[in-house]
């Protein structure tokens, strides 16, 4: 919100890697390209990546990745 991208870097790096792929999926569809569903798979794995991710930051080896 106040533009201190190593700050919320280092809170969530999930967050701020997931809003750069929105901001430019927006992007795209306001551009007028055709915008269709992902594949199974990438639906899957995303949010495989997205629970591994919890789960690792809140162990006590992944506690780099906690704010």
């Amino acid at each position: 919100m106040h533009g201190d991208v190593a700050s919320a870097v280092s809170t969530n790096v999930l967050a701020v890697t997931l809003l750069v792929f929105g901001v430019l999926l927006w992007a795209t569809w306001v551009r007028g390209r055709a915008v269709h569903a992902p594949p199974r798979w990438v639906v899957l794995f995303s949010a495989l990546v997205v629970v591994l991710f919890t789960v690792v930051r809140n162990l006590p080896f992944g506690s780099a990745l906690a704010p």
